[in-house]
């Protein structure tokens, strides 16, 4: 996503390398955000490439009444009415970090993963946690995610120790 447009060019994604890059002049934070794709959001836009013309410059552009910019802009209403769903995606932004808590994740990570940055000197200067250090946290995040929506929210999963 590049900022608050929710939108995403094929430039921007890697699949090969398994990253996207929010380009830090369109981010509300101004700062230059490559991160990781699960290997879910990898077949999702696998698929979506391979049913897309080779001149389309968005990854999800929209088929009837295009913003300034030629993207899908993300609204609740539609959302609801595409999906019977009513979210936002804040609310989806919300439910990642949740989960990732609940997973017991570093916050440090899961911050990275939703463009939260540690402005604090040490943040800054010192924390130096790179796309790979983020792959197993989003991996683990988006499969707890996929098993919920498999499985269903009320079921437990029993790890083995």
């Amino acid at each position: 996503m590049r900022g608050c447009d929710h939108s995403l060019r094929w430039v921007d994604v890697d699949l090969e390398k398994r990253l996207f890059d929010l380009s830090y002049m369109d981010s509300v934070t101004k700062h230059r955000g490559v991160l990781p794709l699960s290997r879910q959001a990898v077949a999702i836009l696998e698929r979506r490439k391979n049913s897309m013309q080779d001149s389309d410059m968005w990854v999800f552009p929209s088929e009837t009444g295009r913003g300034k910019d030629g993207h899908i802009t993300l609204r609740a209403d539609k959302i609801k009415t595409k999906t019977g769903l009513d979210i936002t995606p804040h609310s989806l932004r919300r439910s990642f970090t949740t989960v990732g808590e609940r997973l017991k994740l570093r916050r440090e990570d899961i911050n990275l993963l939703t463009n939260h940055i540690d402005q604090s000197v040490t943040g800054k200067h010192y924390s130096r946690i790179g796309v790979d250090d983020l792959r197993a946290p989003l991996q683990a995040i988006a499969s707890e995610i996929e098993r919920l929506m498999t499985e269903g929210v009320g079921v437990k999963k029993i790890s083995s120790m």
